[in-house]
């Protein structure tokens, strides 16, 4: 490491005087099995001259090389966690720790560890050599009890799968009694049951407050017992990695969003029913917002957006404008346009800073005064994996020359750090957990999603039928009204030979083949099909208006096609 002394005005900006960034990439450098980024980085010189110089209109900069490991065989990653003949990294065993798992395992590591710690020792030596080397021990003995500490699963010694004698003598040697440890955060769900003394739960007997407190008090206990690097196993084996903490916060959002849609398909109440749950879960997301417990407020904002509940629109035109306007602010909000860009910027500037409110947030009904209150957060998780999936598939795991790619490791590492700033944010809430609330939430049976978008078309369909009975079904000039719209929109749009075909209402005998498909229409012009019977009794309408099938994986709704059927 280098360091150099450069005059300069005060008078002017700081790339301005140095006319170069703070920070310079100049190459690399190989050492040890490691490959190092080198840079240059220039900082304000903090000596008494430099003081001196102040006085006179000067500041004195101090030009520092910097070292960053970019790549590394395993043995090169894992001694450089304590070198030789030099202090180690802190940032460097941080971002180690979070992240090896991805090109190594922990019993490999501590093998290394142990062979480096053997070796200091079997190597004897006189005055200062020696003093490094015990220098080397102490600083992998501290290593691997700081290791045990904060990732206390990694060392645990299974009876499926024990450690052998010579690394369990390591470990205690360390003072690492890892067998006598807990495997990091064990709780699961909740096994509460519903109670039968209390009947079912009504969704209205909370406030949407106290919903919304209740659900942002599971979801921070949920969110702080995940586990951060095992977001990395996950992104990298989805299907198959051991990832129970990110499961469960998956899992909760997920089941969250179902009770939504089954809530509001409800068959009591009818339209009028399905409008009011709508506009509880409208306040209930909105609380959530206010809370900053933007993950529950993402799950309800999806199942509200869900097909199976956003095709019910005489539930949605019976709710009231201002609800119609919050949910759309809501869901612009956690839009998930431009990569949630919308949600992102918000969490940023709110989610670790502080809430000035008029009455504390955890005690509501109180007298109203100014307070100044360090508010909990609950991000949206899939913010996070996203961002991990889309680093592990553009960087390689290795780089040509078959080294690990570390950089990879580093910039995954600060997708870590500001989920792991967002947990200690989520230590501030203090709300009390519910547990009729807790039960409804994990053992209530829900609709899959092709259940509720059947259910859906058929509340559609009813209504449809309904609608179209209280009107007058006999009169000849709605018949003849519909006939001419769709003649002339056939005209107009299609140019296409008639799709009823002449005369098959006055042949008797067996009953004419079925119309054709229609040809594909505009996307945005609704499709009238007439089909025409006749029989020997008195002739009579009837008006009937039908919304065909929509795949249940789309999100958004196409106008609906109307099939008109005049018997």
């Amino acid at each position: 490491m280098t360091s150099n002394s450069v005059f300069s005005s005060s008078g002017s900006s700081f790339s301005d005087q140095l006319g170069s960034p703070a920070v310079e990439p100049v190459g690399e450098e190989r050492e040890e099995g490691l490959l190092f980024a080198v840079s240059l980085k220039r900082t304000r010189y903090t000596s008494a001259y430099s003081q001196l110089q102040e006085g006179d209109g000067y500041l004195l900069w101090n030009t520092t090389k910097v070292r960053v490991v970019k790549a590394g065989t395993l043995q090169g990653l894992v001694w450089y966690l304590v070198p030789y003949q030099r202090e180690p990294d802190a940032s460097y065993r941080s971002c180690f720790l979070n992240t090896f798992r991805l090109f190594s395992s922990p019993r490999e590591v501590l093998e290394m560890l142990a062979d480096r710690h053997k070796a200091m020792a079997a190597n004897r030596s006189e005055d200062t050599e020696q003093q490094a080397k015990r220098t080397v021990q102490i600083g992998v003995e501290s290593f691997v009890r700081t290791w045990v500490e904060r990732f206390p699963g990694d060392l645990e010694s299974s009876p499926s799968c024990p450690f052998p004698r010579s690394l369990q003598a390591f470990l205690d040697e360390c003072g690492a009694h890892s067998n006598h440890r807990t495997a990091g955060p064990t709780e699961s769900t909740p096994a509460l049951e519903a109670s039968s003394r209390d009947g079912p739960f009504d969704l209205y007997t909370l406030t949407p407050e106290e919903f919304a407190e209740g659900i942002t008090a599971e979801e921070a206990r949920l969110f702080r017992e995940l586990v951060p690097h095992q977001c990395l196993s996950y992104v990298r084996h989805m299907k198959t990695a051991h990832s129970p903490t990110v499961r469960r916060c998956i899992a909760l959002s997920n089941r969250l969003s179902l009770l939504v849609i089954q809530s509001v398909l409800d068959r009591e109440g009818g339209v009028e029913g399905r409008a009011r749950a709508l506009g509880h879960w409208i306040a209930v997301a909105q609380q959530c917002r206010k809370l900053k417990n933007f993950s529950s407020a993402m799950s309800i904002v999806c199942g509200m957006r869900s097909t199976a509940v956003f095709s019910l629109q005489q539930s949605w035109n019976s709710l009231p404008q201002n609800k119609q306007t919050t949910f759309m602010e809501l869901a612009q909000l956690f839009s998930a346009d431009s990569n949630h860009q919308i949600s992102r910027d918000i969490l940023s500037r709110e989610g670790t800073g502080k809430h000035v409110a008029l009455s504390p947030v955890s005690h509501r009904g109180k007298a109203a005064h100014d307070v100044q209150v360090v508010q909990g957060v609950v991000p949206f998780l899939g913010t996070f994996l996203s961002d991990l999936t889309m680093l592990h598939a553009a960087h390689k795991d290795k780089l040509e020359d078959g080294l690990i790619n570390f950089d990879k490791c580093r910039k995954q590492f600060e997708v870590l750090v500001q989920l792991m700033l967002y947990q200690s944010a989520a230590e501030n809430y203090s709300f009390p957990q519910s547990h009729r609330l807790l039960s409804w939430l994990y053992h209530t049976p829900v609709l899959s999603q092709q259940e509720g978008y059947e259910l859906s078309q058929q509340f559609t369909e009813e209504h449809c039928i309904s609608a179209s009975e209280g009107d007058s079904p006999n009169s000849s000039s709605t018949v003849s009204f519909f006939k001419s719209l769709w003649y002339g929109l056939r005209t107009l749009f299609l140019s296409v030979d008639l799709l009823c075909h002449s005369g098959s209402a006055s042949t008797p005998g067996p009953s004419p083949p079925s119309p054709p498909s229609p040809p594909r229409l505009h996307p945005f012009l609704p499709l009238l099909l007439i089909h025409t019977e006749s029989t020997s009794a008195a002739e009579h309408a009837t008006l009937s208006l039908k919304i065909p099938a929509v795949s249940p994986t789309k999100s958004l709704l196409l106008p609906a096609a109307a099939v008109l059927q005049i018997n």
